[in-house]
Parts: C-alpha cells; sequence; structure tokens
C-alpha cells in the first residue's frame, strides 16, 4: 500500500529533532516539502546525504493540478515524506489538502511526531488545556479579527490559540484586550530560539505592555476566557463603543454614546454638555 509518512521538524533548536526523523532524513527517498532551499540547507547543516533523494515543492499556494501531481509521484514511487519548513506539515502548513486526496486514493498516512509551537505555548502559558482550539492565523482584516474577538465571549471555560504576525502583533493583542477586558491574554515569541520569551496580558492596562512587543520573530497568541459568556456578552457594546471613541480620537458623538451607557443619562443630553465643554 502506497504510504505518506509525516515528519515533523524543529521549530527553531536543531537538537529538537526526533531520532526517528533524523534517521527518515538520513536515508533515500521521496520528499515532499514546504521549501526545497530551506530543506536543503537543514539537510546539509545535519550532514545528511543527498544520495538517493528526490526533492519535490509542495506548498499553501500549490495548484490542485500540483497537488495531483505529487500524489500520481507518490503512488509510482509507493512511498513519500511530507514536511513543512518547521513543526508539524499539518498546522497552519500545506498538508491538509494533498492528505485529503491521499484518503480518496487509499494511501496510508502516518506520522513522525515532533516538537510544536502550539503545545509549547499552551505549556508556558499555564493556562487550562482543557478544552482548547486552535484558530491558526487570524484574518487580516480589522472588522473580521474584531468579529473574531467578539465570538470567544459566548465560549467561556476554553483555551483560544491564534498565530500573528509580527508586525500585527500589536494591532490584535490591543484590540482583543479592548474587546474582552476581562480575558487573559498570553503571547509567546520564538519558541525554543534565542529569544523565547512569554508576556501576559489582562485588561485595558495592560496596552502599553502589548507597544512594547517586539516587531520580530514567530508569535502564539493564547486567550483563555475563564467568566461565563453571558456576562462577557453584555460589556461588548461597551467595548465596541470604547473603540470606536479611540478610532474616532475623542469625537464627541461616540464619547457621548460610551458615557451614555455607563452613566445611563441620554446620549443627547451628555452630547450638549460635551459641545458645551471644551475637550
Amino acid at each position: 500500500m502506497p504510504e505518506i509518512i509525516l515528519l515533523s521538524l524543529p521549530i527553531g533548536n536543531l537538537g529538537d529533532l526526533t531520532r526517528r526523523v533524523q534517521d527518515a532524513l538520513n536515508g533515500p527517498g521521496l520528499f515532499v516539502v514546504e521549501d526545497t532551499r530551506t530543506f536543503k540547507s537543514l539537510l546539509a547543516h545535519l550532514g545528511c546525504s543527498f544520495e538517493g533523494k528526490e526533492i519535490l515543492s509542495f506548498h499553501d499556494q500549490s495548484s490542485m493540478g500540483s497537488c495531483e501531481n505529487v500524489l500520481e509521484k507518490i503512488l509510482i514511487r509507493g512511498k513519500a515524506y511530507l514536511c513543512s519548513e518547521a513543526g508539524s506539515p499539518v498546522i497552519s502548513d500545506p498538508a491538509y489538502p494533498l492528505l485529503k486526496l491521499a484518503r480518496t486514493q487509499n494511501i496510508k498516512i502516518t506520522s513522525m511526531p515532533g516538537p510544536s509551537s502550539l503545545v509549547m505555548a499552551l505549556e508556558l502559558s499555564t493556562f487550562p488545556a482543557h478544552p482548547f482550539t486552535y484558530h491558526g492565523f487570524l484574518a487580516r482584516g480589522h472588522e473580521e479579527r474584531r468579529k473574531f474577538f467578539e465570538s470567544l465571549a459566548v465560549l467561556n471555560g476554553m483555551t483560544h490559540i491564534f498565530f500573528e504576525a509580527p508586525q500585527r502583533v500589536r494591532e490584535t493583542l490591543t484590540m482583543g484586550i479592548l474587546v474582552l477586558p476581562e480575558v487573559h491574554f498570553c503571547a509567546c515569541r520564538e519558541m525554543t530560539k534565542l529569544y523565547e520569551s512569554v508576556y501576559f496580558f489582562k485588561g485595558p492596562q495592560t496596552i502599553s505592555l502589548v507597544d512594547e512587543l517586539p516587531e520580530k520573530g514567530e508569535y502564539v497568541c493564547l486567550a483563555y476566557v475563564e467568566h461565563s459568556g453571558q456576562s462577557i456578552s453584555k460589556d461588548l457594546e461597551l467595548s465596541r463603543l470604547a473603540q470606536d471613541v479611540l478610532q474616532a480620537k475623542g469625537h464627541k458623538k461616540s464619547l457621548a454614546k460610551l458615557l451614555s451607557k455607563l452613566l445611563g443619562t441620554p446620549t443627547k443630553q451628555i452630547y450638549q454638555e460635551l459641545s458645551d465643554t471644551k475637550l
């Protein structure tokens, strides 16, 4: 029976490479990899032989035609190793469409597991692991990310894990804190690498700490919703209004709506008072 073997590579520290994976990398065979240059560099660094190896590229921009071609090659060869640049080839990496198609061809799928930034971040956060949900990379759009955090309000008693790009991590965590001020947040940076670091945030008073996060390196972020969904949901409107005030840079209309909710005073009355006051 044809077989695909998933190889999990180190996410930073080469000392985390498992013996089984290293033996596979040392031997001959068909290797389907996310980036051929990175893979060849890894082999050279580990002192692995290139003899008898056929290396094919398959990544998340590959077409369905490319997926079918790779699968045909696997059927001919009888066995292939599948790996991404780091970690598991399934977690936020391109293995899924190929594996989905492989199941329809009765191809056996096995795994040689290894380091996982997802599991490591969950451990370092000290947040509850039962249950947890992995969301992959968040959408780039502002509104999409905002809706994502609002959706977490009703999923109480759960830890949520997501990846974020370094250039957006400050904005994303600030948004999460404003939408969910009672939720615990954690940012794990550069897992297993030289500058590995873990940061914790809760509430608007910690936003200044978010602003100090380095905009370099890989980030795994976590949010633990410990309160009831109902109580957090009641605060969502206030959170939205607070964000509107920040985005409008203190515009009187947005500020009046927020103060109206907080004070129980009609919006028109507060707006009039603000209009009569120099801000």
